[in-house]
Protein backbone atom coordinates (compact mmCIF):
# COMPACT_ATOMS: atom_id res chain seq x y z
CA UNK A 1 0.00 0.00 0.00
CA UNK A 2 1.02 3.62 -0.38
CA UNK A 3 -0.13 6.81 1.25
CA UNK A 4 1.19 10.35 1.47
CA UNK A 5 3.16 11.02 4.64
CA UNK A 6 2.52 14.20 6.63
CA UNK A 7 5.80 15.74 5.42
CA UNK A 8 5.80 17.29 1.95
CA UNK A 9 6.67 15.00 -0.98
CA UNK A 10 7.06 11.92 1.22
CA UNK A 11 5.30 8.59 0.91
CA UNK A 12 4.71 5.78 3.34
CA UNK A 13 5.05 2.54 1.43
CA UNK A 14 4.06 -0.77 3.00
CA UNK A 15 5.87 -3.60 1.22
CA UNK A 16 4.42 -7.07 0.80
CA UNK A 17 6.50 -8.34 3.74
CA UNK A 18 4.77 -5.82 6.02
CA UNK A 19 7.70 -3.44 6.49
CA UNK A 20 7.11 0.26 5.96
CA UNK A 21 9.42 2.74 4.25
CA UNK A 22 9.20 6.52 4.52
CA UNK A 23 10.35 7.60 1.06
CA UNK A 24 11.26 11.18 0.20
CA UNK A 25 10.24 11.85 -3.41
CA UNK A 26 11.62 15.41 -3.50
CA UNK A 27 14.54 14.52 -5.76
CA UNK A 28 12.34 12.77 -8.32
CA UNK A 29 9.69 15.49 -8.24
CA UNK A 30 12.21 18.29 -8.76
CA UNK A 31 14.75 16.55 -11.02
CA UNK A 32 12.41 14.72 -13.42
CA UNK A 33 10.61 17.30 -15.51
CA UNK A 34 7.55 15.12 -16.07
CA UNK A 35 6.95 15.01 -12.30
CA UNK A 36 6.62 18.80 -11.96
CA UNK A 37 2.81 18.54 -11.51
CA UNK A 38 3.45 16.62 -8.28
CA UNK A 39 4.88 19.76 -6.68
CA UNK A 40 1.24 20.63 -6.06
CA UNK A 41 0.45 19.05 -2.64
CA UNK A 42 -3.11 18.18 -3.70
CA UNK A 43 -1.90 16.31 -6.78
CA UNK A 44 0.81 14.50 -4.78
CA UNK A 45 -1.70 13.29 -2.16
CA UNK A 46 -3.75 11.34 -4.72
CA UNK A 47 -1.38 8.39 -5.05
CA UNK A 48 -2.33 4.74 -5.41
CA UNK A 49 -0.81 1.33 -6.12
CA UNK A 50 -1.29 0.01 -9.66
CA UNK A 51 -0.39 -3.06 -11.72
CA UNK A 52 -0.65 -5.49 -8.80
CA UNK A 53 2.02 -3.61 -6.86
CA UNK A 54 4.47 -3.13 -9.71
CA UNK A 55 4.09 0.67 -9.58
CA UNK A 56 2.37 3.62 -7.98
CA UNK A 57 0.35 6.21 -9.85
CA UNK A 58 -1.07 9.67 -9.51
CA UNK A 59 -4.13 9.10 -11.74
CA UNK A 60 -5.10 12.76 -11.98
CA UNK A 61 -1.73 13.55 -13.55
CA UNK A 62 -1.21 10.38 -15.58
CA UNK A 63 2.14 9.85 -13.85
CA UNK A 64 3.49 6.62 -12.39
CA UNK A 65 6.64 5.39 -10.68
CA UNK A 66 7.88 1.79 -10.66
CA UNK A 67 8.16 -0.22 -7.49
CA UNK A 68 11.78 -1.08 -8.36
CA UNK A 69 12.58 2.65 -8.40
CA UNK A 70 10.80 3.08 -5.05
CA UNK A 71 12.91 0.24 -3.64
CA UNK A 72 16.10 2.00 -4.80
CA UNK A 73 15.03 5.28 -3.21
CA UNK A 74 14.18 3.48 0.03
CA UNK A 75 17.55 1.70 0.06
CA UNK A 76 19.47 4.92 -0.58
CA UNK A 77 17.51 6.84 2.05
CA UNK A 78 17.77 4.15 4.74
CA UNK A 79 19.99 4.94 7.71
CA UNK A 80 23.65 3.97 7.30
CA UNK A 81 25.62 4.05 10.52
CA UNK A 82 28.70 2.55 12.12
CA UNK A 83 27.39 -1.04 12.02
CA UNK A 84 26.59 -0.64 8.32
CA UNK A 85 30.06 0.74 7.65
CA UNK A 86 31.69 -2.18 9.47
CA UNK A 87 29.51 -4.63 7.51
CA UNK A 88 30.49 -2.87 4.25
CA UNK A 89 34.18 -3.24 5.10
CA UNK A 90 33.79 -6.88 6.08
CA UNK A 91 31.75 -7.72 2.98
CA UNK A 92 34.43 -6.25 0.73
CA UNK A 93 37.33 -7.58 2.87
CA UNK A 94 38.89 -4.14 3.28
CA UNK A 95 41.35 -3.29 6.01
CA UNK A 96 40.93 0.07 7.71
CA UNK A 97 43.79 1.50 5.66
CA UNK A 98 42.40 0.10 2.39
CA UNK A 99 38.99 1.59 3.19
CA UNK A 100 40.66 4.93 3.96
CA UNK A 101 42.60 4.83 0.70
CA UNK A 102 39.51 3.88 -1.31
CA UNK A 103 37.37 6.63 0.24
CA UNK A 104 40.25 9.15 0.14
CA UNK A 105 40.02 9.86 3.86
CA UNK A 106 42.43 9.44 6.75
CA UNK A 107 42.79 6.26 8.76
CA UNK A 108 41.43 8.06 11.83
CA UNK A 109 38.34 9.06 9.84
CA UNK A 110 37.66 5.41 8.96
CA UNK A 111 38.07 4.47 12.62
CA UNK A 112 35.56 7.19 13.46
CA UNK A 113 33.08 5.87 10.86
CA UNK A 114 33.37 2.44 12.52
CA UNK A 115 32.33 3.82 15.90
CA UNK A 116 29.83 6.64 15.28
CA UNK A 117 26.77 7.14 13.13
CA UNK A 118 27.75 10.53 11.67
CA UNK A 119 28.87 9.20 8.29
CA UNK A 120 28.69 11.86 5.54
CA UNK A 121 26.19 11.34 2.72
CA UNK A 122 28.86 11.04 -0.05
CA UNK A 123 30.57 8.25 1.92
CA UNK A 124 27.25 6.45 2.50
CA UNK A 125 26.52 6.74 -1.23
CA UNK A 126 29.98 5.41 -2.18
CA UNK A 127 29.70 2.46 0.19
CA UNK A 128 26.29 1.46 -1.11
CA UNK A 129 27.38 1.93 -4.72
CA UNK A 130 30.39 -0.38 -4.33
CA UNK A 131 28.14 -3.11 -2.93
CA UNK A 132 25.88 -2.83 -6.00
CA UNK A 133 28.67 -2.45 -8.56
CA UNK A 134 31.95 -4.29 -7.88
CA UNK A 135 33.59 -2.49 -10.81
CA UNK A 136 33.84 0.67 -8.71
CA UNK A 137 36.06 -1.06 -6.19
CA UNK A 138 38.01 -2.86 -8.91
CA UNK A 139 38.72 0.45 -10.64
CA UNK A 140 40.02 2.25 -7.56
CA UNK A 141 41.29 -0.39 -5.11
CA UNK A 142 44.97 -0.58 -4.26
CA UNK A 143 45.98 -3.33 -1.80
CA UNK A 144 47.83 -2.52 1.37
CA UNK A 145 50.22 -5.08 2.81
CA UNK A 146 50.56 -5.22 6.60
CA UNK A 147 53.73 -3.95 8.21
CA UNK A 148 56.43 -1.60 7.05
CA UNK A 149 57.81 -1.78 3.50
CA UNK A 150 61.00 -3.81 3.14
CA UNK A 151 64.29 -1.98 2.62
CA UNK A 152 64.45 -3.25 -0.97
CA UNK A 153 61.14 -1.50 -1.68
CA UNK A 154 62.48 1.82 -0.38
CA UNK A 155 64.77 2.55 -3.35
Amino acid sequence: SVEPAPAALRLWVRWRDGTVADIDMTGAVYRVGAFAPLRDPDAFRHVEVIDAGCAISWPETGLDYSSSSLVRLAEEQAPFGAADFVAWQETLHLSNQEAADFLDVSLSTVKNYRSTDGIPKPVRMACRATLRDPHLLQAHFRPRHPGRPSKSAEV
